[in-house]
Order: structure tokens, then C-alpha cells, then sequence
């Protein structure tokens, strides 16, 4: 798997678009999430520092033996706020994410949470069919494969994958 730019940012997997219209953003306590333009790109990695050093952000893939490869999401924000300097100031909620706006599969099926305690599972035959507070999607390829994704975090943050109109997926 690699980063692509050619339709903007997409993931490729020998040659095929699995993931495509790729935006990264984070989101500061209390605002709308910023999306940062991920100038520096290589084929693992793509890359964003604004001039005061304020909000980082990588993407980057991660591959290893028989095909498995992870999407890692790092991000920093330290806005300059007088003694509250150096303290990450993201929303606990949505701290940061990607938003992809196709992803083509045929059938998929999520695990997501159906209260605090029970998972439950869904078929899905587009990202927009995903139920809230999805934790993992297993998704038949078009042309074959499939695709993995579990949505982790560390810190006191959550993560989710969450679908919207138009086959967008939020995670």
C-alpha cells in the first residue's frame, strides 16, 4: 500500500485505489474540526507543520508480511496560550481524523458498540449504512480482497468509524 496525489490523496494497493479523497483534519476543544493540507508526501508517509509550529499531523502506512498494512494518524496542537503552553488542546470527542470520501467495496460487515457494554454487527453495502460508534469493518473489495479496519486511539481519546451521505467515512 502507498499514497497516491494524482485525484488528490488516495491509498493504492498494487495499483488499484482502495481509499480515495483522503482529508486529514484535528479538531481543537470546543471549535470545527481545521483540515490541514498534507503538503510533504512520500509513499508512506504524508506530512503537515504550519510555520509556528502550532499543529503537526502525519498519515503514514505501515506494512508487513502477507499483505497486512496500518494507517497510522499522528497529530500535536499546542496553540500558544500564554502558561497553558504545551498542554493538547483537542477535543476529547474527535481529536483528529480523516475523512475518505470513496471506498469502494461491495459488502462489508461492522462491529459496532449498541450501548456501553454489548457489540453488534451490520452488513453494509456503503460506507453511509454505518451504524454510530463503529469499532472495526471488514470490507470485500471490489475485484477481491478485503480490507480491515479497526479504528484505535490512545490517551483518554475515543475512536470510531462513522459513515455519512455520499459514501463518505469518518475516522
Amino acid at each position: 500500500m502507498k499514497f497516491s496525489s494524482e485525484k488528490g490523496l488516495s491509498i493504492t494497493h498494487g495499483g488499484a485505489e482502495v481509499m480515495a479523497g483522503i482529508r486529514f483534519w484535528v479538531c481543537p476543544e470546543g471549535a470545527e474540526p481545521i483540515y490541514l493540507p498534507l503538503a510533504a508526501l512520500t509513499g508512506e508517509r504524508a506530512e503537515f507543520s504550519d510555520e509556528s509550529g502550532e499543529i503537526t499531523g502525519a498519515l503514514w502506512i505501515v506494512e508487513a508480511e502477507g499483505g497486512l498494512a496500518a494507517l497510522y494518524i499522528e497529530v500535536s496542537y499546542y496553540p500558544s496560550l500564554g502558561s497553558r503552553r504545551g498542554q493538547n488542546h483537542l477535543d476529547i470527542e474527535r481529536a483528529a481524523g480523516i475523512d475518505i470520501a470513496e471506498m469502494p467495496f461491495e459488502k462489508a460487515m461492522a462491529n459496532y458498540m449498541r450501548c456501553n457494554f454489548w457489540c453488534g454487527t451490520k452488513i453494509c453495502g456503503s460506507a453511509a449504512e454505518l451504524p454510530e460508534r463503529t469499532q472495526a469493518l471488514l470490507a470485500r473489495l471490489h475485484g477481491g480482497g478485503y480490507m480491515l479496519l479497526f479504528a484505535t486511539s490512545d490517551g483518554g481519546f475515543k475512536s470510531n468509524l462513522k459513515g455519512a451521505g455520499g459514501g463518505t467515512l469518518f475516522a
